[in-house]
């Protein structure tokens, strides 16, 4: 099965270690709950995240495709949780 990868660009900071979700919709809920609910950075600047798909991954074959998919400002996830 093909999953992709996810990472949150901190603006000020790089990339964060990329997480596997099965498509944009579960990666940007799982982000939308750590900006909304977390107390960490993402939290308090969201301003400063972008959320990116950065690559695929086949786990039969364990072959990695890179990408660079813009999804979302964290910040929007904010305002539209409003």
């Amino acid at each position: 099965m093909i999953k992709f990868l996810y990472s949150v660009r901190d603006h000020q900071a790089g990339y964060a270690q990329p997480v596997a979700f099965m498509n944009d919709g579960l990666a940007v809920r799982s982000v939308q709950d750590c900006v909304r609910l977390g107390g960490g950075d993402m939290h308090n600047h969201p301003e400063d995240f972008s959320l990116y798909k950065v690559g695929s991954f086949d786990d039969v074959t364990g072959k990695i495709e890179p990408m660079d998919v813009f999804i979302c400002h964290l910040v929007q996830l904010v305002k539209d949780g409003e």
